[in-house]
């Protein structure tokens, strides 16, 4: 989920960009926290933003998530749940590039469907990200972006927003696996240093560490402001992550471990 409260140099958004297999679930009403609270271990006040609104909500559930299209067919779009368009469409890669060709690879290797979730309800997204070629150049698979029109390709987030994430961490993971991502921001600008990632991603380190860097509207992002979490020793286990980006530019993660 996405709640504002980024910057124009960015464009579109592109969801979990994975090497291991990682799925990706659905937060249930139930376990959803109040979002004006203040971050453990911190006094900041909660972001009283007139903006203060869920600007996007995917759900990687078959059943409540598909908007049309399927995995098989390479055209599966996965609608956002506020209603505001902003949804994912499938992205397809052929030689580490994007291609339009539906029928270039089984795409279900890549992406599939699962009844597996936190609360034993509804259901959930493997993401087996490509196919772990040697040659990075040369690699297949599929992930997620949002679609052409979406409104959020063009929102600036200079109030604030908190990011959440709700995923289940592979058991199988090596650091052959390091620096996959669960999310990013396509574009140019906002001064970050490695400007091939986009404006903003969120990584998982060598050491099972969340990395979150964004870039911002003055460009002069370093990285010594990105924010890091404790790391996930624990595998085979869902984790519930936030993050949270004040309209003071201050950086804020929060991750845990759920039963």
């Amino acid at each position: 989920m996405i709640f504002p409260s980024m910057y124009k140099h960015s464009r579109r958004w592109v969801a979990a960009s994975l090497a291991a297999a990682l799925l990706a679930g659905m937060i249930p009403a139930a376990a959803a926290e109040d979002q004006t609270a203040a971050l453990p271990g911190t006094n900041d006040a909660p972001v009283q933003a007139e903006s203060n609104y869920v600007a996007a909500d995917w759900k990687f559930d078959e059943q409540t998530g598909i908007a049309s299209g399927s995995i098989a067919g390479g055209d599966l779009i996965l609608k956002d749940q506020t209603g505001r368009g902003n949804d994912l469409k499938m992205q397809l890669y052929v030689n580490s590039q994007p291609t339009t060709n539906t029928d270039a690879a089984d795409w279900e290797n890549y992406l599939s469907f699962s009844t597996d979730s936190m609360t034993g309800e509804g259901g959930s997204m493997v993401f087996n990200g490509d196919d772990g070629t040697t040659d990075k150049n040369s690699r297949t698979g599929a992930d997620f972006i949002t679609v052409d029109n979406a409104p959020i390709n063009s929102e600036s987030f200079t109030e604030g927003y908190t990011l959440e994430f709700l995923y289940y961490f592979p058991e199988d993971w090596t650091a052959a696996d390091q620096w996959m991502s669960l999310i990013a921001r396509q574009g140019t600008g906002g001064g970050n240093p490695e400007g091939e990632q986009g404006t903003m991603y969120t990584s998982i380190s060598n050491c099972k560490e969340i990395q979150f860097i964004t870039g911002n509207a003055a460009g002069n992002h370093s990285m010594s402001s990105a924010a890091w979490s404790v790391s996930m020793d624990e595998g085979g286990v869902w984790y519930r992550r936030g993050v949270r980006r004040q309209h003071d530019r201050h950086l804020y993660q929060r991750l845990r471990s759920l039963p």
